[in-house]
C-alpha cells in the first residue's frame, strides 16, 4: 500500500500537470501570436500610419489671398500661389512610399523576431516537461529504495551511512524536481503571453519532445542570408537616404509662382494673370542640406556593412555552436541513452541478487539518470542552435 505522504506528494504533481491541460502546436503558438502580440498589432498600426502620410507629398504653400484695391475705392480680391520646381514633388512621394516600404520590413523583422522567441520559448517548455518528467521518475525509483532502507536498516542490513547517502540523494532530486516544476511554469506563462493569454499555464506541447527536423533544401554551410529581413531593412534606409538626398537636391531648383489679380472697375473690366520663378538665393543652405543629406547615405550604408558583419559572426558562431551540439546529441542518441537502459537493468538486477552493494546500486542509477538529464540538455541546446542558424538566414 502507498504511504499517505508519497500519495499526497504524487497527488500534487498530477493536479499541477495532469489535470485541464490543453495541447498546442508550435505553429498555433506562431500563427495565434502573430495575430495577439502587441509588437506585431504595432508594427500594422505604423504601417497604416505611414501610408496615411502619403497624399502629404504634395504640400503646397498656403495659397495667399489679398485684398486690394485698384481704384482706391472699391476692393477687389486677388490670388497668388508658390510652388516648388515638379521634380520635389516627385521625390517626396517617392520617400513616402520608401517609408510604408520599411515599415512592412519592419514588421517582418518583428515577426521573425517573434517566431525566434516562440521556438526557444516552445522548445525550453517541451524540455521543461521532459525533464521533469525523467526526474519524476528518478524520484519514485529513489522513493521505493527509502522505505526498503527504512526496514533494513531497522533490522540491521546496511549502516547509517547508507541510509544517509540515500535519503541525501533523495532531497538532491526532490529539490531538481521542484526548480523543474517551476522552469516549466515558467515556460507555460512564456507560452500564454504569446497567445495573447497571460496567465493561462494549462497549454502544453502537442507532440513529443524530439530532434528539430531541418529542411531538406537547407545548406548550414551557405553564408548566404538574402532571406534574412533585417538584411532588406538597412537596404531601404540607404534607399531612404537616398531618396532625402534626392529632395534636397531637388529643392534647388527654382519654383514656380502663379497669380490672379482683379484691378477691374464698375465701368472697365481689367484682369491680370501672373506667372513667375523663384530663386534659391540663399544658396549656402541647401549646399549644407545636400552635404548633411549625402553623410546621411554614407551612414545608411555604414550600417547595412555593420549589420552584414554581424549577422555573418554570429551565423559563424551559430554554426559553430549546430556542430557542437550536433556531435554531442549523436553520441547520446547512438550510446548513451542505449547504455543508461542497460545500466540500470543490470544495477537492479545484481542489487536484488546481491551482487553489488546499495552504495553502487545507488551510483550506478544515479550515473543512468545523470545521461537521461545530459540527453535532454543537448536535444535542447541542439534544437536551439537549429533555430538560431534558421532565425539569422531568415528561415523560420
Amino acid at each position: 500500500m502507498m504511504p499517505l505522504k508519497k500519495f499526497i506528494f504524487l497527488l500534487i504533481l498530477l493536479t499541477n500537470v495532469g489535470f485541464a491541460q490543453k495541447t498546442i502546436s508550435e505553429n498555433e503558438v506562431i500563427d495565434m501570436a502573430i495575430q495577439n502580440y502587441p509588437l506585431i498589432i504595432s508594427s500594422s498600426l505604423k504601417i497604416e500610419q505611414q501610408k496615411a502620410l502619403i497624399p502629404s507629398y504634395l504640400n503646397l504653400p498656403n495659397t495667399e489671398v489679398l485684398i486690394q484695391a485698384p481704384t482706391g475705392n472699391e476692393m477687389r480680391a486677388s490670388i497668388l500661389q508658390m510652388l516648388d520646381f515638379p521634380t520635389v514633388y516627385a521625390a517626396q512621394k517617392k520617400s513616402l512610399q520608401t517609408q510604408v516600404s520599411i515599415a512592412e520590413t519592419e514588421k517582418e523583422t518583428n515577426i521573425n523576431l517573434l517566431k525566434f522567441n516562440v521556438k526557444t520559448s516552445y522548445n525550453n517548455l517541451s524540455f521543461s516537461i521532459e525533464r521533469e518528467r525523467v526526474l519524476k521518475r528518478y524520484d519514485s525509483i529513489l522513493s521505493d529504495l527509502l522505505e526498503v532502507n527504512e526496514i533494513r536498516y531497522r533490522v540491521g542490513q546496511i549502516a547509517i551511512l547508507e541510509k544517509i547517502n540515500g535519503e541525501a540523494k533523495y532531497k538532491i532530486v526532490q529539490n531538481q524536481l521542484r526548480q523543474a516544476l517551476t522552469e516549466r511554469k515558467n515556460n507555460q506563462f512564456q507560452i500564454s503571453l504569446y497567445l495573447g493569454k497571460p496567465g493561462d499555464s494549462s497549454y502544453v506541447p502537442s507532440s513529443k519532445f524530439a530532434k528539430t527536423t531541418i529542411p531538406v533544401t537547407l545548406n548550414f554551410e551557405d553564408t548566404v542570408m538574402e532571406h534574412n529581413p533585417i538584411l532588406s531593412l538597412y537596404k531601404k534606409q540607404i534607399d531612404f537616404s537616398k531618396s532625402t538626398l534626392s529632395i534636397e537636391r531637388q529643392k534647388q531648383l527654382p519654383g514656380l509662382m502663379f497669380g490672379y489679380f482683379n484691378q477691374s472697375t464698375n465701368t472697365s473690366p481689367y484682369y491680370r494673370l501672373n506667372y513667375g520663378i523663384t530663386f534659391p538665393l540663399a544658396i549656402w543652405s541647401y549646399r549644407a542640406k545636400v552635404k548633411s543629406a549625402k553623410k546621411g547615405v554614407e551612414v545608411a550604408q555604414m550600417q547595412s556593412n555593420l549589420i552584414n558583419n554581424k549577422l555573418y559572426s554570429d551565423f559563424v558562431q551559430a554554426l559553430s555552436m549546430y556542430k557542437q551540439y550536433s556531435q554531442s546529441l549523436d553520441y547520446f542518441e547512438t550510446i548513451g541513452t542505449k547504455q543508461s537502459k542497460q545500466i540500470i537493468e543490470s544495477a537492479q538486477k545484481s542489487f536484488r541478487s546481491g551482487a553489488i552493494s546499495y552504495y553502487f546500486y545507488l551510483q550506478n542509477i544515479d550515473q543512468a539518470f545523470q545521461i537521461d538529464l545530459g540527453y535532454l540538455d543537448a536535444l535542447k541546446n541542439y534544437n536551439q542552435s537549429v533555430i538560431n542558424l534558421l532565425y539569422i538566414k531568415g528561415e523560420l
